[in-house]
């Protein structure tokens, strides 16, 4: 195929026509400094060194510093396949999980759409920050219920962080918590520990298959998923009120079950 041809076809991967003459001549020459690759096109040295730093930026091509100076390196076509298979994985990820989060709402959203009310406000939050910010709507309340199972010790140093941060920051703001969790040994830890403006209830774990974290603010219900890396934030007054007589008599349930009752 001609390289007119080939320019043509990268042009698919949303690359400029220079991008991919770039790319193409790297390829052809293997690692070369920008005056090389400049006088190979006839361009001039210094708009290739930056065009070139601009593909590196994009991760099309790499950079070596040798004793000659900066070497660029085209990325193997087959690396830039993978990378291509890998971001359309991630997309293909985060969709399939908005998808899960929107099915889970979607009775409660269209049994509240009515054109004579406010409706209630959702939010929804992806990656490694949802869980702060589920957190940090939770304390504009002044009292929360939550049921959760406790991360496992393997989870992540980034997600106890924001725990430990949250717990810190719920009790300088003096916000009491009610708590529902399995009797895990990361439940029965986390019971063991009193301080902290919390109640706690552990029941049997084969009582408990709830996974996910769900907080009962006075104006939200709050839910993390670990596994999907998403939180979801209602904020609705009769939503929240709901979840909260319904959280009062689970409430009642676990007392009954940690007392063998």
């Amino acid at each position: 195929m001609k390289a007119t041809d080939l320019i043509t076809e990268l042009s698919t991967l949303k690359w400029t026509p220079q991008e991919a003459e770039l790319y193409l001549t790297l390829l052809h020459l293997g690692p070369q400094p920008a005056s090389v690759v400049a006088s190979h096109l006839n361009k001039n040295r210094l708009t290739t060194f930056h065009a070139l730093k601009r593909l590196a930026k994009k991760g099309i091509i790499k950079t070596s510093i040798l004793p000659l100076g900066t070497h660029f390196i085209a990325i193997e076509p087959r690396a830039l396949l993978n990378k291509i298979k890998e971001k359309k994985s991630e997309v293909i990820t985060n969709a399939e999980s908005q998808i899960r989060a929107m099915e889970w709402l979607l009775p409660h959203l269209e049994e509240l759409e009515k054109k004579d009310f406010i409706r209630p406000k959702v939010q929804l939050f992806n990656g490694d920050e949802a869980l702060k910010n589920i957190y940090e709507i939770s304390l504009s309340s002044k009292h929360m219920f939550a049921y959760f199972e406790p991360w496992p010790k393997d989870t992540g140093k980034h997600l106890r962080d924001i725990d430990d941060w949250h717990t810190e920051e719920r009790v300088r703001r003096k916000i009491s918590v009610q708590i529902i969790i399995p009797d895990t040994n990361e439940g029965k830890s986390f019971a063991a520990v009193k301080k902290g403006l919390k109640e706690v209830i552990v029941i049997p774990a084969s009582e408990f298959t709830h996974k996910d974290l769900t907080l009962i603010t006075d104006t939200h219900v709050l839910i993390f998923s670990h596994a999907d890396k998403i939180g979801i934030a209602i904020e609705s007054l009769q939503i929240a009120k709901n979840q909260q007589a319904i959280f009062k008599l689970a409430w009642k349930g676990a007392k009954q079950l940690s007392e063998g009752r």
